[in-house]
């Protein structure tokens, strides 16, 4: 019976793909598609969403079209690039998932059957597929915790919905996904230490996010640096000053970058040198150039959003680390800037928004 009702899973699923319409269409050689890509192919008269299955091979391809693999020539006429929409997304991993639980549904049988003969026979249990789990599913509530089942593996997650229509929506890590109320699909559970004191960090996190019209607000940060002028002498103080100025705002696309923990040496003045100074745009070359050294930590964060859970808005920043780093202070036509030299970067962790609050030194 569980087979029979995952075989209509899949085929729903099938049908939510077979649905997808022109989003995201993007006009490119039809000859570079890569396996996993996704792609549209031209079918009855309509172009529906796939994925490529398999390398350009004969002047043309394999996709998965549906529940098969079919094949098609690498012709713009045939197939094309294509963005997919959250939606077909999620619709592919809903699919993978229930390939996964067929498969472990399976396995759990054929190891019962294989053993019944013996005598030694007993029901898949803990963290399986078929796992007799006591208590109904239905009485779960919005914070309550609880395990699903991801491809026989029990995974903890809070409820983020309240039941509706036979599911609930489910906070997995930094995601919120759908999970049937059934007792294969989801049961009660009680949480780890560990666990809980993630909880009390994304509390604590979220309680000190910033508010109103800022970029700090829009990336649950401190502001970034401003320096009014750049007309100080030059010194470890202002040094570290110019560098965060350089170093924060939104430098790529959406992405909000901070330092904190600076640590600066200036080296003395010395004269423009031509073989190290030059690359250096609107350098003055009759001024002085100051060789700097030091450390610090970065980070980039994206944006908050409603579309995400506080679990994500409060880990939304990656952590840097640069134990060694050489800069080189020189004066422009205009003020001072920070010219990156060199520097040795290692990604350290991914961290809560609060570690950049409004109140973190620099």
């Amino acid at each position: 019976m569980n087979q029979q009702r995952y075989g209509k899973f899949l085929a729903a699923g099938a049908i939510i793909l077979a649905s997808c319409i022109q989003v995201g269409v993007a006009l490119a050689a039809a000859n570079d598609f890569k396996v996993g890509d996704w792609a549209q192919v031209f079918h009855d008269g309509q172009w529906i969403a796939v994925t490529v299955a398999s390398p350009l091979d004969s002047g043309g391809y394999k996709v998965n079209f549906l529940l098969t693999v079919i094949s098609v020539k690498a012709n713009s006429s045939e197939i094309r690039h294509y963005t997919p929409t959250a939606a077909e997304r999620q619709a592919v991993i809903d699919l993978r998932m229930a390939k996964e639980r067929l498969e472990a549904s399976a396995a759990n049988i054929e190891q019962f059957l294989a053993t019944q003969e013996t005598g030694e026979a007993k029901p898949p249990v803990g963290g399986t597929i078929g796992a007799k789990v006591s208590g109904s599913v239905n009485d779960f509530k919005v914070g309550d915790w609880a395990q699903m089942n991801s491809g026989g593996q029990w995974i903890a997650v809070t409820i983020a919905k309240p039941l509706d229509s036979g599911s609930y929506y489910v906070n997995r890590g930094a995601s919120v996904v759908p999970v049937n109320a059934d007792a294969s699909d989801i049961r009660h559970y009680t949480p780890t230490p560990e666990e809980l004191k993630v909880t009390a960090e994304t509390a604590a996190a979220k309680s000190k996010l910033p508010h109103g019209d800022t970029l700090g607000a829009k990336f649950g940060t401190r502001e970034p640096a401003v320096c009014p002028n750049r007309k100080g002498s030059i010194n470890a103080a202002t040094a570290k000053q110019y560098f965060a100025c350089d170093s924060e705002g939104v430098l790529f696309r959406d992405t909000l970058f901070l330092v904190n923990n600076l640590v600066v040496q200036v080296g003395s003045a010395r004269p423009f040198n031509y073989n190290l100074d030059s690359s250096s745009q609107g350098i003055d070359t009759r001024a002085e150039v100051y060789d700097i050294r030091g450390s610090y930590n970065s980070y980039q964060c994206g944006p908050q959003s409603t579309m995400l859970n506080d679990f994500a808005n409060t880990h939304n920043c990656s952590k840097f680390l640069s134990p060694t780093a050489q800069r080189r202070l020189a004066r422009t036509v205009r003020a001072f800037f920070l010219s990156p030299y060199a520097p040795i970067v290692s990604r350290e962790r991914t961290v809560t928004s609060s570690d950049v609050s409004l109140t973190l030194s620099r």
